[in-house]
């Protein structure tokens, strides 16, 4: 059966199935919201007999399934209820960071306290007025959770980043606003010196965002022999990396990794 809302303050409804067996029968209740203007209020399907509440999908369509007992009253008398209660954002914190990463921008999105929350909606702007949607990430819905979301079409200067969290309810917020700049070139990377005499591991950097990045070194048959994690000021410059012993003779691959483990430069390096 198909019921109609009444839209009013106060309504009841009632449906009879005059083909209803012996035991138990099955039902399911599809709430068909996509007219529902929230209006900061949050739709819930409360079941009396179950001592549940559902959320009705705002702007979409929901369903409850359920089982009526002949022998049980409360499990088909006065059992559904249909309230609303005042929306509440879905998020406890988001806080959203962004770096240059060769010619591109990574953003890292951590949250705190996800609820019914539908997706994040990364946001982009070139004069910090007027954004547009450039990702969009499907939420966990986790006490904890990380995401990552690069923009491959980053623009020489200011880039304007924001993530709007999109709630089941309709309910939204925006993350803060952070600014990364990028340089008018592409980052380049160089080893130094090369050959190299093994007691160290010098990387030259031009046109290289702040931050930490990680520089490893693997021997010819792949093995790992050092690992660091440096800071770098952005710009131009270099970061040296002092070996606890000096490197046999042989080819070394280098390779150095942005915050989030992005490869960012892979080279050889002779060590005589």
């Amino acid at each position: 059966a198909t019921v109609s809302a009444k839209n009013t303050a106060i309504a009841s409804y009632s449906v009879t199935d005059n083909k209803a067996v012996s035991g138990n029968n099955y039902y399911r209740v599809k709430v068909n919201a996509s007219g529902y203007n929230s209006n900061g209020f949050d739709v819930y399907v409360k079941d009396a007999y179950k001592k549940t509440e559902t959320l009705v999908k705002a702007g979409g369509e929901s369903v409850v399934d359920f089982t009526i007992d002949n022998a049980v009253s409360a499990s088909y008398n006065d059992r559904f209820t249909v309230v609303f209660k005042p929306s509440v954002l879905p998020i406890s914190s988001i806080d959203l960071e962004g770096s240059q990463q060769g010619s591109d921008v990574v953003l890292s999105i951590n949250t705190v306290g996800e609820h019914n929350i539908s997706n994040y909606s990364v946001e982009k702007s070139t004069d910090g007025v007027a954004y547009s949607k450039i990702a969009t990430v499907s939420a966990k819905n986790t006490a904890i959770a990380s995401y990552s979301v690069t923009d491959n079409k980053a623009v020489s200067g200011n880039n304007y980043y924001r993530v709007k969290v999109n709630g089941l309810n309709e309910a939204s917020t925006y993350s803060k606003v952070v600014v990364v700049k990028v340089g008018s070139g592409a980052a380049k990377y160089a080893l130094y010196p090369n050959p190299s005499n093994g007691s160290h591991v010098g990387v030259q950097l031009s046109g290289v965002s702040a931050g930490k990045f990680t520089v490893t070194l693997r021997n010819m048959l792949g093995q790992e022999v050092h690992r660091a994690v440096v800071a770098h000021a952005g710009g131009n410059g270099q970061l040296s990396i002092k070996l606890a012993s000096k490197l046999s003779s042989g080819t070394y691959t280098v390779s150095v990794l942005g915050a989030t483990a992005t490869p960012l430069y892979q080279g050889k390096l002779v060590v005589e």
